[in-house]
């Protein structure tokens, strides 16, 4: 499923016939290059200190490692993660201001 992120463009446009008038709005839809899905992660998973933004991987073993990553894009209380985190793999989303690298915590589902 797409995600869809609202944006307020302005633009210049010719209109020599006069069609387009002030205020007007319009529906589009921006496509782009890389039909990579992203990795999206509750913007409660992200604990960003001093410009470093970190998330928390759970382990099948119930501990988590901590793992810097870039963040990208928003959509809504999800944010993009661009490197550092791979498909698939479990974060921590609540309480991450308490964990460390090696914590043992009680998953949920």
């Amino acid at each position: 499923m797409p995600v869809l992120l609202p944006l307020v463009i302005e633009a210049v446009v010719s209109n020599e016939a006069g069609d387009l008038k002030p205020g007007l709005f319009a529906t589009a839809q921006i496509e782009q290059a890389s039909s990579t899905p992203a990795i999206l992660v509750p913007a409660t998973a992200i604990r960003t200190t001093t410009g470093t933004s970190r998330v928390y991987v759970v382990s099948s073993g119930g501990t988590v490692e901590e793992r810097i990553v870039t963040t990208g894009q928003t959509a809504g209380n999800l944010v993009e993660i661009t490197s550092g985190l791979a498909r698939g793999e479990t974060v921590a989303t609540s309480n991450v201001a308490q964990l460390g690298d090696g914590v043992r915590i009680a998953a949920r589902k």
